[in-house]
């Protein structure tokens, strides 16, 4: 019994590498050896033997729980800042599309004028020649100038 006290200490250390399982497996480890550090043997070294694998199950289990608490507290910190990355790359492509749209409403207007197009005719046209680049317009919204026009989101 003291042997497997022993290999079940060391068994809970090298595998308390393991995030989750190490734990579990460590908490098993201890429990065992709880249980059989109770039972009855003589001997100086036999007793010895499980004090010592009790503590190597404790260790075990210590350094599982610091093991998979760094594992968890890494994944957090991995997805909260690959969210706050993806958030970061929706404004940028949301800016570029907008300036994109701004660009095209400048020169379609310029067009729209020399047609001799005004208020609603001229935000069609506009719009279209928007779309015509492949730019979504559902979220746009014109502003119309004597001196231009003003593209903004909804």
């Amino acid at each position: 019994m003291a042997i497997i006290s022993l290999i079940l200490g060391i068994l809970s250390i090298a595998l308390s590498w393991i995030s989750i399982w190490g734990l579990v497996i460590a908490i098993f480890c201890v429990i065992v050896t709880a249980v059989l550090k109770k039972g009855k043997e003589y001997g100086k070294n036999k007793k010895l033997l499980r004090g010592l694998g009790l503590l190597l199950a404790i260790s075990g289990l210590v350094i599982s729980i610091f093991v998979t608490g760094l594992s968890v507290t890494e994944s957090v910190i991995i997805s909260k800042t690959n969210e706050g990355a993806l958030n970061d790359v929706r404004a940028s492509v949301s800016s570029a599309t907008l300036m994109q749209a701004q660009q095209q409403a400048s020169y379609a207007w310029s067009e729209a004028r020399m047609k001799g197009l005004r208020d609603e005719k001229m935000e069609q046209y506009i719009m279209n020649s928007i779309q015509n680049m492949g730019i979504d317009t559902t979220n746009l919204m014109l502003e119309l100038t004597k001196t231009g026009v003003i593209v903004k989101n909804k």
